[in-house]
């Protein structure tokens, strides 16, 4: 035989299908291991790739090596590798951004017929929050926590974090919290009816590249029956957040958005000993200067 011939001939169709019908029951059977290579005529390991390469199952290596004829005894572990089970992605993605608040990853994989794998990698790639609560989330919380607190220069105006005063809400600054309590002095006062901290998320769908979502601060509602506006806080404008306004104004242009900027974050500092809980974070104190 020639160097580099292959060994054994190729798969037919009927050796697909018997593999097929019959590699379940050799999975944890050494002897139905032993019967269906004889069938084949085929070694442990050439069966295995095959059902491997065929996506049926996966190779492991048994821990305890029991010894046949001339061949160590290989275990075939049975794995769904349903890394869409010939679903849509765009079904997928859909599902999740319906439901990515009321589930977790577990609970959608059952649903969608697919591996917990599968909807986290889709998960991320949406760029969407994980379900609070859930192990996933936990982990990003305090990763995230972990790297802005490590890399936070020692004069910076923001400081990420929950704030007490404000219902353990998580903000990404010192602004949009100091906002937050702008806004929340004016609903004491009547000026407006209510506000939240970004519950809204808007997906570019006809985007496949770069940014495919925004999710503004704030969503105010100045009377109770009037129609609602969101507010962005920016202290300046990277280009990142230039594209996600100019899409949100193409796909978008029904939301009416306001960008307070640091000129007009300074002129709401000026009420700051009226407002409760204001806080100044580095350079921040020198916002009135």
């Amino acid at each position: 035989m020639p160097r580099g011939a292959n060994q054994f001939p190729s798969w037919t169709k009927e050796d697909i299908h018997i593999l097929r019908e019959h590699y379940l029951t050799a999975a944890n059977d050494s002897v139905n291991q032993i019967d269906l290579c004889r069938r084949l005529g085929r070694s442990r390991s050439s069966i295995c790739a095959k059902v491997w390469r065929l996506g049926l199952g996966r190779i492991r290596r048994s821990r305890t090596m029991e010894r046949g004829p001339n061949h160590h005894v290989y275990r075939l572990h049975e794995k769904k590798l349903q890394r869409h089970s010939g679903k849509n992605y765009a079904e997928i993605d859909a599902y999740i951004i319906a439901n990515h608040n009321k589930q977790g990853s577990s609970t959608m994989a059952k649903v969608l017929g697919c591996s917990t794998t599968c909807v986290n990698t889709r998960w991320r790639k949406l760029d969407l929050p994980f379900f609070k609560g859930s192990k996933i989330w936990s982990l990003q919380q305090s990763a995230r926590t972990r790297a802005i607190y490590n890399h936070r220069p020692r004069n910076a105006t923001w400081k990420a974090g929950p704030r007490e005063d404000l219902n353990d809400l998580f903000f990404r600054s010192a602004w949009e919290a100091n906002y937050a309590r702008y806004l929340e002095w004016l609903k004491k006062k009547g000026e407006i009816f209510d506000w939240k901290y970004e519950p809204d998320t808007f997906w570019f769908f006809k985007i496949k590249r770069g940014v495919r979502s925004y999710k503004p601060d704030f969503k105010v509602w100045e009377k109770q029956d009037s129609k609602p506006y969101y507010i962005e806080i920016k202290g300046w404008m990277d280009p990142r957040s230039k594209t996600k306004l100019k899409r949100m104004a193409k796909y978008y242009p029904q939301i009416k958005i306001v960008i307070v900027d640091r000129i007009q974050y300074r002129e709401i500092a000026k009420w700051q000993r009226l407002i409760p809980g204001w806080e100044t974070v580095g350079a921040g104190r020198n916002l009135l200067r």
